[in-house]
């Protein structure tokens, strides 16, 4: 694998927030890293089937120009990623990230008031799945990022249920006119697996009420009730227009999309716990919508210090109807205590008329400590 100039590869923040300096006569070889470097399998370079240096993802290793393979990912060098590449002189070859990851052993101390899940604080025990496929040829970058979410939670007193379910997928493609600017066309779904219960402390009574609020089943001492199943709601999105580098520092990065979307949320069953006063609890079912209008996508990262890092995104359309409009805004501050250990603190916002019965925000918070370890 060549080196070549005009790859969009060049212009990743990793790359140009690597200090390494590539001596006269020399060159590097550029590994992206997944997560952070430092918590990700080392980097070995062979050649002539020896090891002739090693580094870690997220930084040039240095090497005179020939021929070599570079190795990365766990378990042994046959069940290794292997990437023939070679190395020129004064420039840095950074090879296409086409691997994906497992992170695993997630604690949560969780309070939401999400639509179709459980209200209030509860424990629970987390597996998280991120898998993320890129092309890059010469203007052209394609990039796409599927995440699995799934949670056991148990509220006080109650036994484990199924709770912060979720599966998003989505694919971007990018064109890149200039190293700051080129057009973007969008698609993805979000939505979730498994079943989702109301859970009471005390056996209830609860009205499942119909479209027009009528009463078609009443749920006598019940100790909880069931929410939604899977693919409910199943949210779909497609958009188009401008992505822009904003800023590109060593501590901070600055990215905008502004063009025009559409989302379409399909409830498929999805019911909403309402708590009524003096009367009994009932269940409202969402309905099925499709919103179209301008996009704006603002994503920041802030790197604070080697331990502690801060991002947030925040994604929302203006429909040029009357309907309100919709938004999803994610932050997240992570802590960490030592290579595969951290502590992360997120904090979710979402504005989405289309999912209930009233124009509320809907916010959740997770503080998690977190166990991770990259597979490939």
């Amino acid at each position: 694998m060549l080196p070549d100039p005009a790859s969009p590869l060049n212009a990743l923040p990793q790359v140009a927030n690597d200090p390494t300096a590539i001596p006269i006569g020399q060159g590097a070889v550029f590994l992206p890293a997944y997560t952070t470097g430092d918590r990700e399998p080392p980097v070995t370079v062979l050649q002539d089937g020896g090891v002739v240096a090693e580094g870690q993802a997220g930084a040039r290793v240095v090497l005179p120009p020939g021929d070599y393979d570079v190795r990365f990912g766990s378990g042994t060098f046959s069940q290794q990623v292997r990437v023939p590449v070679a190395i020129q002189e004064g420039r840095t070859t950074v090879l296409p990230p086409t691997w994906s990851g497992l992170v695993v052993g997630a604690a949560t101390f969780n309070r939401t008031d999400q639509v179709g899940e459980q209200a209030g604080w509860d424990l629970g025990l987390s597996l998280f799945f991120d898998t993320t496929a890129s092309f890059q040829r010469d203007a052209h970058q394609w990039i796409t990022r599927l995440e699995l979410e799934e949670e056991q939670s148990r509220p006080e007193d109650g036994e484990f249920t199924n709770e912060g379910d979720r599966l998003f997928l989505h694919t971007i493609y990018t064109y890149h006119l200039v190293p700051w600017f080129g057009p973007y066309l969008r698609v993805g779904l979000e939505t979730k697996l498994l079943d989702r219960h109301q859970v009471f402390e005390q056996a209830q009574t609860v009205d499942e009420l119909d479209r027009g609020g009528n009463v078609v089943k009443t749920h006598v001492d019940v100790d909880r009730v069931k929410l939604g199943g899977p693919f409910a709601p199943l949210i779909l999105q497609q958009g188009a227009g401008g992505n822009f580098r904003l800023l590109r520092r060593r501590n901070v990065e600055l990215d905008l999309r502004l063009g025009f979307g559409a989302r379409q949320t399909l409830a498929n069953d999805l019911l909403v716990y309402e708590s009524v006063a003096g009367a009994a609890d009932r269940l409202v079912p969402a309905e099925d919508a499709s919103v179209l209008g301008p996009e704006g996508t603002v994503v920041g990262i802030g790197r604070l210090s080697r331990w502690v890092t801060i991002t947030s995104e925040f994604d929302g359309l203006l429909p040029v109807s009357d309907d309100a409009a919709v938004f999803t805004w994610r932050n997240q501050a992570g802590l960490r205590l030592i290579r595969y250990v951290s502590i992360n603190y997120r904090f979710n916002a979402t504005r989405d008329p289309n999912l209930d019965v009233e124009d509320t925000i809907r916010t959740e918070h997770d503080v998690q400590l977190r166990f991770s370890y990259t597979l490939f």
